[in-house]
């Protein structure tokens, strides 16, 4: 659930860059914003909440998200091919709506980011222990083992150091296959399986409806596609291409692996979820394939999770230098350390962030998975749904003033609207997925949009301090 930055320029800087010696083809770049979404995690981690809540028609959850965001995508890669600067979603918001919008629209996703990053730290902690015992034949506690996350991710950090796109590449391989493996075996020991969960009555259910946060969430870093527009091969078919083949590939994949796990319980996922929380795929895996698959797949999904939050961490770092940059926070945020450049300042404010949200969780004997992950990663996933359809809209905006096809007008329009429609059912249905009481799921619905008027109180403080001078980031004509 990562974003891939493919250059350290920072984000909004004009795409100016040259194109690279051996530039990046269709495949290369959807294999890479595969791996950002580290498959591996999201599915062992996180798919078995999904299952808890909505039974086998959760796989269906899948399909519907990957629909949505590729009519998202129609216009999302058509303006970003045309708009000259290269960034995350608020370089498009400013575009359209000017400097203060785009300003208030980084900052809140630089929120919403950290919320899932610091969240996914509790789901590290209970994914390691079993690694580590399987390992070493005994585990520390899940609070030492991700304040020892923390800490790696922070050193590495600080030495610069990421995944390379290549090790990206093999990584996502290797998730995968553990997961075919896993998908055959059940497969092969069935007599029969249900596809009850994809009947329309199953799909538009209360409790289907409850986890497409969860859905939403396993495609976050798609959008990294357009990032690649310096090293791409043929750039105007290479990137669209690559990220719907990456829409999709995750939208299928993601929905057969979901599907055949809860078929590999007689199809009550719900009940086998619930018993099993997250050693749900390894309790199949070692059922239908062997102690050895299990024993690999308890392994992979720890090191899937490590390089998702180191990639995590280096993209909220950009975020954070961008807005120091341009003096939302402090402008020593952006300092850098080293020959390599690392952005020591924000890893380390990031760190802290996360390190004192485990510590809290650990001191109050809070439990990682559903007060951590869930309840921190809710605001978060309800914030990039948020920016998802902003986008979807100066998409719209934009395409209409440029002159662009009807198709992807109005694939801008119904693509946000599906997702402002996809919040509402969300909140509505909060507390299936939560777990919590009425008063706590308020506070996670009402972090975002306070941190929305934050954004926008502090991006206004931006203009009236700096002058109106000359921007990288044009606003509307």
């Amino acid at each position: 659930m990562t974003t891939v930055e493919p250059s350290r320029e920072p984000l909004g800087a004009p795409a100016t860059a040259a194109r690279s010696e051996r530039p990046v083809g269709t495949l290369g770049i959807t294999a890479v914003v595969v791996s950002a979404a580290a498959p591996l995690m999201v599915l062992v981690g996180v798919a078995p909440l999904a299952l808890a809540v909505a039974g086998p028609a959760a796989a269906a959850g899948y399909l519907v998200a990957g629909a949505v965001l590729a009519l998202f995508a129609i216009a999302f890669t058509r303006m970003a091919a045309r708009v000259p600067v290269n960034g995350g979603f608020h370089v498009y918001v400013g575009v359209v709506h000017g400097e203060r919008a785009r300003l208030a629209t980084a900052l809140a996703a630089l929120l919403a980011y950290n919320a899932l990053q610091v969240g996914v730290w509790g789901l590290f902690g209970v994914l390691a222990r079993p690694a580590v015992a399987e390992l070493a034949g005994s585990a520390p506690p899940w609070w030492v083992l991700a304040l020892a996350g923390v800490l790696g991710v922070h050193l590495l950090g600080l030495l610069g150091l990421d995944l390379g796109a290549r090790m990206l590449v093999v990584l996502v391989v290797v998730e995968t296959g553990v997961l075919a493996v896993l998908v055959a075996g059940v497969l092969a020991d069935l007599d029969s399986v249900s596809f009850a969960a994809f009947e329309p009555g199953a799909v538009v259910s209360g409790s289907t409806a409850a986890v497409l946060g969860i859905c939403f969430a396993a495609f976050t870093g798609f959008e990294s596609s357009v990032l690649f527009r310096a090293e791409a091969r043929q750039p105007e078919r290479s990137i669209p291409r690559a990220t719907y083949l990456a829409l999709g590939f995750m939208a299928f994949f993601d929905c057969v692996a979901v599907w055949v796990v809860a078929q590999a319980f007689g199809g009550d996922g719900e009940a086998a979820a619930e018993r099993h929380g997250a050693a749900l795929f390894a309790v199949a895996m070692e059922q239908h394939v062997g102690s050895a698959a299990r024993a690999a797949l308890v392994v992979l999904v720890a090191l899937s999770a490590l390089a998702s939050q180191l990639a995590f961490h280096h993209a909220i770092n950009r975020y954070t230098v961008a807005l120091a940059l341009d003096g939302v926070l402090p402008r020593r945020l952006a300092e850098r350390r080293g020959a390599r450049g690392a952005l020591a300042r924000a890893g380390t404010a990031q760190s802290a962030l996360a390190v004192g949200a485990v510590v809290v969780v650990a001191a109050v004997g809070a439990d990682p998975y559903r007060h951590l992950l869930v309840w921190v990663n809710t605001p978060g996933v309800l914030g990039v749904l948020a920016l998802e359809a902003l986008v979807a809209a100066a998409a719209a905006r934009w395409l209409v003033r440029e002159g662009g096809s009807r198709v992807r007008v109005a694939a801008a329009v119904v693509s946000s609207l599906l997702l402002v429609a996809t919040l509402v059912v969300l909140v509505v249905h909060l507390d299936l997925l939560t777990g919590a009481a009425p008063g706590v799921n308020a506070v996670l619905v009402g972090a975002v949009p306070l941190a929305a008027v934050a954004a926008w109180l502090a991006a206004g403080r931006w203009r009236r301090v700096h002058a109106p001078t000359g921007s990288a980031h044009p606003g509307p004509s």
